[in-house]
């Protein structure tokens, strides 16, 4: 291409940091729920396989439960990516939610397995924990939505005092 092609195409669109905070934040209050879900009631004891249900848009098919569900007796050690597993329900007794943890794991160090991701199950809907990146952006984006208000309210009536 030229350089004058170049210029005269048309620019490409960013999203501005509140669409962004604002479509991530959309995404994380949209939980996934099955009511068809064999599980119900959810408790300490089926919560995890509640949340293994395939048609779960945060669930993984590629995950060690999922390969662990169709292939009995398998080794972990030979397995490398992502588990869930149930945090201890203890943490949060008798109030019917459970967290759920996104394990990434590599082959031969299954016992080193990090967190990537957290979910929780409240009412049998599975809602994303929001990381502190998302929690944070959402705040600075509130705060200067607030502010800026604030200094336009101040413009339009500063401006009227001196029309």
């Amino acid at each position: 291409r030229s350089l004058r092609s170049l210029v005269k195409a048309k620019p490409l669109r960013c999203a501005t940091p509140s669409a962004m905070a604002s479509q991530r934040l959309k995404f994380l209050n949209e939980p996934w729920a099955n009511p068809q879900s064999p599980h119900h009631p959810i408790h300490a004891g089926t919560a995890l396989q509640y949340f293994c249900d395939p048609d779960n848009p945060f669930y993984s098919r590629d995950s060690w439960n999922e390969h662990a569900k169709h292939h009995q007796n398998v080794d972990k050690s030979s397995f490398e990516g992502v588990e869930y597993k149930l945090v201890k329900h203890e943490l949060i007794p008798d109030t019917g939610v459970y967290l759920i943890s996104e394990n990434w794991f590599r082959r031969g160090e299954a016992h080193l397995a990090r967190p990537r991701a957290y979910f929780y199950i409240s009412d049998a809907q599975v809602y994303p924990c929001p990381d502190m990146a998302s929690l944070l952006s959402a705040r600075l984006v509130k705060r200067i939505s607030h502010t800026l208000l604030h200094i336009f309210i101040y413009i339009y009536m500063t401006k009227e005092e001196y029309a």
